[in-house]
């Protein structure tokens, strides 16, 4: 299944991440990125991961004035 919340950004909220959680359940992956409220991206990752599912995230948008290198960590980058 693939599923987009269109005109989404920004709109997004903890209360609507929870109501998808059945859908999670029925995925196999989930493609997250910045564009929406940071606090949401990274709760709408731990429900597909804590059933299992893979969690692919895309640093996006990128913007020269906030961010001009993406850096991780050797472990990070082991464990990827």
């Amino acid at each position: 299944m693939i599923a987009m919340y269109v005109r989404g950004n920004l709109t997004i909220t903890n209360k609507k991440i929870v109501i998808l959680e059945p859908y999670f359940k029925k995925s196999d992956i989930l493609l997250d990125q910045f564009e929406n409220i940071i606090n949401t991206v990274f709760n709408a990752m731990k429900l597909p991961k804590s059933v299992g599912e893979k969690v692919v995230f895309n640093p996006t948008p990128h913007s020269k004035d906030i961010i001009q290198l993406l850096s991780q960590n050797s472990t990070e980058a082991s464990l990827m």
